[in-house]
């Protein structure tokens, strides 16, 4: 059976994860939050939708990319929506969140998760997972990839370490602030200026171009029109920074997530009885 047949997965496509009485509904603060396109949040949530049902139906534990983790994370937050109307009247069980032990048997326990929810993934859906939000698993859980942290943004600066968008600009600062040299020396003082400005500005250019390319090719994935689907209305508006803290889940795990009585809070929990899930790895 095809995913595009089955009832859940009708029903979960028709889920309302956004309140039509917010003026901030859900989609329009998991955009803020992680400073997305409201493109690339439609189509982060229709996977969150399809990552919900293979938590159900695949037989196996589950695993999601860090993006469709963030949604997650933020619909437990909504806890009435989480527990009572996803969990509860759709799934039918309590899918469970909960943070990893850390080492490396974790690590590996998780990876498994993730390719095997990969493998799931292309036998339901019949396609592979669009790779600008199912990032490759040797990238999944990587401790290079994976250095986030809650920055407040009215009181620091975010540079990106890539910066290909300024490399001709900052190449041409770099030939001007060597142009007095160059122009006040002669004879061989004057070829060696040169020299050195040039070598210094193709340099330059080079070391930004190389390391700015995947930079590129992700940004230009991320806004592609290729995926979307789903109505979840986005509305921007001033919100935090992306954090994230890895929490991986399964059905071996023992704590479970505590429910509430109000639409805020949440903390992460363990093993689920009818699905199981995770996302962490790292220590």
């Amino acid at each position: 059976m095809r995913a595009d047949t089955h009832p859940l997965y009708e029903t979960l496509i028709a889920f309302p994860l956004d309140s039509a009485e917010a003026t901030f509904p859900f989609s329009a603060k998991l955009c803020s939050d992680n400073g997305w396109t409201r493109h690339y949040t439609r189509r982060v949530l229709a996977e969150y939708r399809r990552f919900l049902f293979l938590a159900a139906t695949s037989g196996h534990p589950v695993a999601p990319p860090d993006p469709i983790d963030q949604a997650w994370h933020l619909h437990m937050v909504y806890t009435r929506s989480y527990w009572d109307e996803l969990c509860g009247a759709t799934l039918g069980f309590p899918l469970h969140h909960g943070p990893t032990r850390g080492g490396q048997a974790d690590a590996d326990k998780f990876t498994d998760w993730y390719a095997r929810t990969l493998e799931s993934y292309r036998a339901w859906f019949g396609e592979e997972p669009p790779g600008d939000i199912w990032t490759p698993v040797a990238e999944r859980f990587s401790k290079e990839r994976n250095r986030f942290r809650r920055v407040n943004l009215s009181e620091n600066w975010v540079i990106p370490k890539t910066m290909p968008r300024l490399a001709p600009g900052i190449a041409l600062l770099g030939a001007l602030c060597l142009a007095p040299l160059t122009l006040g020396a002669s004879g061989e003082q004057g070829a060696y200026a040169l020299l050195v400005m040039v070598l210094l500005v193709a340099l330059l250019g080079v070391f930004l171009a190389h390391n700015g390319a995947s930079f590129s090719a992700r940004s230009q994935r991320r806004n592609a029109s290729a995926g979307g689907g789903g109505a979840d209305n986005i509305e921007l508006a001033s919100g935090t920074d992306h954090r994230d803290h890895p929490h991986p889940v399964g059905a071996d795990e023992t704590n479970g997530h505590g429910d509430s009585s109000s639409d805020s809070g949440g903390a992460d929990g363990g093993g689920a009885d009818g699905g199981s899930s995770g996302c962490g790895g790292g220590d």
